[in-house]
């Protein structure tokens, strides 16, 4: 009789750390990968944006941009992303995870792209890379 309680008790215990790790698992808005000479930001709506270090005309990193407002795209929880309006910058790109205070602006020729990673410090590294690359 014991050896069919612990056994029980082991499955429950099983099932709940398995519940725990579905919820507690790691989730970014915002995902980056970059490579054969681009920069690949990516919502977890599946919007995408691509840079190409040779054709950027001009890169600044900032603090508390004011985003202004949705054109098209998602303003959901930790996500926005898509084509935003603002008066600085006229309609241009986004892809940032909300929580993170600095952005990176893209300049390639007329467009404008707006992107941040994961934390402060992923964003400036980030910037220090792309200033690299180019």
């Amino acid at each position: 009789m014991k050896k069919i309680s612990v056994w029980k008790n082991l499955l429950l215990w099983l099932i709940v750390i398995a519940i725990f790790a579905l919820f507690m698992k790691p989730h970014h808005a915002v995902s980056t990968e970059g490579f054969d000479g681009k920069l690949t930001v990516q919502g977890n709506s599946g919007y995408t944006i691509q840079i190409a270090y040779d054709q950027i005309t001009g890169i600044e990193l900032r603090d508390n941009l004011g985003y202004g407002i949705l054109v098209s795209g998602v303003n959901q929880g930790k996500e926005m992303s898509g084509i935003w309006e603002n008066e600085e910058l006229g309609e241009y790109h986004l892809c940032i995870n909300t929580t993170i205070d600095s952005c990176i602006i893209v300049y390639i020729g007329k467009e404008i792209y707006v992107v941040n990673y994961e934390s402060e410090r992923s964003t400036k590294s980030m910037y220090t890379a792309i200033l690299e690359q180019m």
